[in-house]
């Protein structure tokens, strides 16, 4: 077995899609990802697409995210989520109550929902200033992720796959790149890359090499499989506190050198079908590629279908999915 490749920094999720994140030092990962991740949404309700950070408005102090400023956390008991809208009065939803069912499109997805009541749906709206509804996952609804899945698996309302890891020494060299294109350049936080999992490596963006490959929890023995790179949008030129774009620019940095199909960074994905472990867990993937600009990693838990533990300080060794 390798040596260390990485430590795990932080660990984050985010309730309601598009709101703030919850940091947290240790986790449950089910085959959907970190326990109640992504488990409300927002649908506009004339076109029943989803609602994002990336639907943006502008004021006198330029563009700006409304939904990066409503908070939402998960009570105790797992039944219901309590909402923080600016403005308004603190509010809690259920996870268990029965709900209307509609349709709701995520990106190329039509699923299964449940909308919550009118009151409820007038809140959002009133503070995003269009008609949208909340809504969450109906009970059996099962959405594959975009390219890679464990067999049997599936994911939530999260954009393609179960978990995303991010690179804190990536990000302090993208931060020390941009210091040096612009001396009045803002650091930027992890916390913009909408991040599940921080992880430390030695070097930056050694990352872009694990592609098709296992990383395993040294203290848990647990497996994640590494599917490919996060292509990112207008997402991380968004401060996550405030919600107003910071580094307009942002993007077309990114490109000069973190463009699928540069460096390590794979642009064609092969097809993936492997049984691991004796057939105890079955990897597939469907061929394509990889555009944009790529920071991050699309992560798929092989936990068969049990929850996996994860905390802040685990190391993760790699292997190659052959040597199983």
């Amino acid at each position: 077995m390798s040596v260390s490749v990485a430590t795990v920094t932080g660990l984050a999720y985010y309730p309601l899609k598009g709101g703030q994140a919850v940091k947290t030092c240790e986790v449950m990962v089910g085959e959907a990802g970190i326990e109640n991740d992504r488990k409300l949404m927002l649908k506009d309700r004339s076109t029943g697409g989803f609602i994002s950070q990336r639907d943006t408005q502008k004021d006198v102090l330029g563009r700006k995210s409304l939904l990066t400023q409503i908070s939402a956390e998960v009570h105790t008991n797992g039944r219901w989520i309590w909402i923080t809208i600016p403005g308004q009065e603190r509010f809690r939803v259920s996870l268990t109550s029965k709900g209307r069912p509609q349709i709701a499109r995520l990106w190329k997805d039509d699923c299964s929902v449940l909308a919550y009541s009118a009151e409820i749906n007038a809140r959002f709206s009133q503070f995003l200033g269009r008609k949208v509804a909340l809504v969450r996952m109906a009970d059996g609804f099962r959405r594959l992720p975009t390219r890679v899945r464990e067999e049997g698996g599936s994911i939530g309302f999260a954009d393609g796959a179960p978990l995303l890891f991010t690179n804190e020494t990536s990000l302090e060299d993208l931060n020390r790149r941009l210091g040096e294109w612009s001396s009045n350049s803002v650091p930027l936080e992890m916390e913009r890359f909408r991040t599940n999992v921080t992880i430390k490596t030695t070097l930056p963006w050694e990352e872009d090499t694990w592609t098709d490959q296992i990383l395993v929890n040294r203290r848990t023995q647990d497996l994640y499989f590494v599917g490919w790179g996060c292509a990112r949008c207008v997402i991380p030129s968004l401060d996550p506190k405030t919600g107003y774009e910071t580094h307009p620019q942002l993007l077309r940095f990114l490109a000069g050198f973190r463009k699928a199909g540069t460096g390590n960074i794979p642009a064609k994905l092969g097809p993936v079908q492997e049984e691991l472990l004796g057939g105890k867990y079955h990897i597939a993937r469907d061929e394509g590629t990889l555009a944009g600009v790529i920071f991050g990693l699309n992560i798929v838990p092989l936990n068969g279908g049990r929850p996996m533990n994860l905390r802040v300080g685990d190391e993760f060794q790699l292997l190659t999915k052959y040597a199983l």
